[in-house]
């Protein structure tokens, strides 16, 4: 189910309020936070909230995208009170509210201001993180010339 998720996304934007990433489906491929634009399958209630892996539960969003969700529900909730079971209800219930509602028509700002800005600034960071690939050409290449300019001056010191 996992891969037809996937692979139905594979060149749709995400449907994560305030992303516009194009998805890729990246089948048969390991990857990290270095390809925020992969198809990755989120559970829009939390697998840790008692989430199922059941077509209604699941949804294709980018690996950006759902990487924050994650960070979100660990440093707002689970390391403040110490775990899923510590956690107040009416919180859980908002950051659900929230999850399932960011990537659908019915998404309010308004309504979760705080979690909304989070996901903003985290969104923010992500994206600047990350080069393009005429970005990597040239660091490569100036990398190059430094390490070429420095392995002269110490040719020059050794003789």
């Amino acid at each position: 189910m996992s891969r037809e998720i996937k692979s139905a996304a594979h060149g749709k934007t995400c449907p994560v309020a305030f992303c516009n990433q194009v998805m890729e489906h990246r089948e048969g491929q390991g990857f990290g936070h270095e390809r925020p634009e992969a198809a990755t399958v989120d559970h829009r209630l939390p697998q840790s909230l008692g989430g199922v892996n059941e077509k209604w539960c699941l949804l294709a969003i980018c690996n950006d995208c759902n990487r924050i969700l994650g960070q979100i529900l660990n440093e707002r909730y689970f390391q403040v009170y110490g775990g899923v079971i510590d956690v107040p209800f009416r919180k859980l219930k908002k950051y659900v509210d929230f999850q399932y509602k960011i990537s659908s028509k019915s998404f309010n700002e308004e309504e979760f201001s705080d979690l909304t800005e989070w996901f903003k600034t985290k969104k923010k960071r992500s994206s600047q993180s990350f080069l393009n690939e005429s970005e990597v050409g040239e660091s490569r290449s100036l990398v190059g010339s430094l390490v070429s300019e420095a392995r002269d001056m110490v040719e020059e010191v050794i003789s």
